[in-house]
């Protein structure tokens, strides 16, 4: 009842804790969410501390999570990093605004890639909270590259990891995905799985990756430049981006 409201520090009338029940979040069914601007993706920016940020998250996959806002705070350009989440649906003056089907297309898990540290599961449990309706697999595979260096084998053998190579047994991978892609298919309401790998080109390699991309049943495959003079971005990040953009270029 309106008896149990009280004004918050901003002025709004929000549920008293003294004279509420209260209530866990993964008991709750329907959520209303207050905003100042949102996207088309359904993702919404408030007043920067993050509550809402921590708090959605822990609400249960199916709660339906509506924000609340004139339809002039729409925004098409809107900050979003990973710990942001989305809402359900956006309800305006004008009505129910349509929310754009949510599609992760570039995804590492700890399984195959080695600068991963979340699993799959973790993966796909962000996922379904976020109401991805497809999560994209897309582990490395940077042949040829070894402790941050470019070390061509003198071996045509394009499937078999050597020591520290960035690449995953790419039979396993695909076995993987398949079988995890089967599961979710059985699961109607869950987040879909789509197969991806992402390619660490190298000009010698060109053929051999169209070979793997004619071989295996992906949904998605990336082309990366890791590498400039034989050398791994990721470990020497530093003097490789104080080389300048020009010679970046030219190399």
């Amino acid at each position: 009842s309106m008896d149990q409201l009280k004004k918050d520090n901003f002025g709004i009338l929000s549920p008293d804790p003294n004279s509420c029940s209260k209530v866990l979040p993964e008991e709750i069914d329907l959520a209303l969410i207050p905003l100042l601007a949102f996207n088309a993706q359904g993702y919404r920016l408030g007043y920067g501390k993050g509550y809402y940020d921590r708090y959605l998250p822990q609400l249960k996959a199916t709660c339906n999570k509506i924000g609340i806002a004139f339809s002039e705070q729409l925004s098409k350009e809107l900050p979003v990093s990973i710990y942001d989440y989305p809402l359900d649906h956006i309800l305006t003056e004008n009505g129910f605004l349509f929310i754009t089907e949510r599609i992760e297309t570039h995804s590492h898990c700890a399984e195959f890639s080695p600068d991963s540290e979340r699993s799959f599961e973790d993966l796909l449990l962000e996922a379904n909270k976020k109401n991805y309706s497809y999560l994209t697999l897309t582990d490395h595979f940077d042949k040829d590259v070894i402790d941050g260096h470019v070390i061509r084998s003198d071996k045509d053998d394009l499937y078999t990891p050597r020591e520290n190579e960035w690449i995953m047994p790419l039979s396993s991978y695909i076995d993987f995905c398949v079988q995890k892609k089967k599961e979710l298919e059985s699961k109607p309401d869950s987040t879909q799985l789509l197969i991806g790998i992402e390619l660490g080109y190298q000009d010698y390699l060109l053929e051999s990756f169209k070979q793997i991309v004619n071989q295996y049943p992906f949904d998605c495959v990336i082309g990366s430049i890791h590498t400039m003079f034989k050398y791994d971005f990721a470990v020497f990040s530093e003097p490789l981006y104080g080389l300048g953009k020009e010679k970046a270029y030219q190399a």
